[in-house]
């Protein structure tokens, strides 16, 4: 991924931030996962997160439209409480797949979608709609866990049922149970600091109504 532009541009997405506790679960499910594959780009600690929308490159009018969007769609949300799900894959080809671990169903992901579907038509009412990838009306909240992954056996095949029936190989892991709450939305900064490592910087932390 390409750092921001010469003119000053930068590249967000908005976000929910997994807290402290649910970062240690993520990188235990890393580490059970490395051995299984021959390759594969690990998501740092600091990175670890679930997207609600990509943006791209913004201006600076642009960023205040997409902190607006968040702010409105915030405020018609409330607080919700989720759980980590099972893992799965999405495959790219050559250059290996992307292993997330992903959200289990419930009153929690219902609570999400609806977020996101705020965010999508917020984004939109600011004139960002059509920065939007077309993937962002099918919604499916993930934690990306290693990018350019390969496996050392071979993907597992679908196994799922609705929600995950249309995901590609899911990986054979045990379903998370890890509960935790979700009180706000961030529009985040994808950067390489001074050309170094990917990092997402939080730019503006937004609470949902009530929280």
């Amino acid at each position: 991924m390409a750092d921001d532009a010469a003119d000053g541009r930068t590249r967000l997405f908005l976000a929910v931030l997994p807290n402290e506790r649910v970062r240690d679960e993520l990188c235990h499910a890393q580490r059970e996962v490395a051995p299984l594959l021959a390759k594969g780009r690990p998501t740092s600690r600091g990175n670890l997160h679930l997207t609600l929308a990509f943006i791209g490159m913004c201006d600076a009018g642009e960023r205040e439209a997409a902190a607006r969007a968040l702010r409105v769609a915030c405020g018609q949300s409330r607080p919700l409480s989720l759980a980590l799900g099972g893992m799965g894959v999405f495959e790219h080809g050559r250059g290996g797949g992307v292993v997330w671990q992903g959200v289990a169903d419930g009153p929690g992901l219902q609570g999400l979608a609806r977020l996101q579907a705020s965010l999508v038509q917020a984004l939109a009412d600011q004139g960002l709609g059509d920065r939007l990838p077309d993937t962002a009306s099918q919604f499916c909240p993930h934690i990306t866990l290693f990018r350019g992954a390969r496996p050392k056996g071979g993907w597992q095949p679908v196994v799922g049922d609705g929600g995950e029936g249309r995901l590609s190989s899911p990986l054979a892991h045990p379903v998370g149970t890890l509960e935790f709450e979700v009180r706000s939305a961030s529009l985040m900064w994808s950067h390489h600091p001074e050309g170094g490592e990917l990092t997402y910087d939080e730019l503006l932390r937004v609470p949902l109504g009530g929280a």
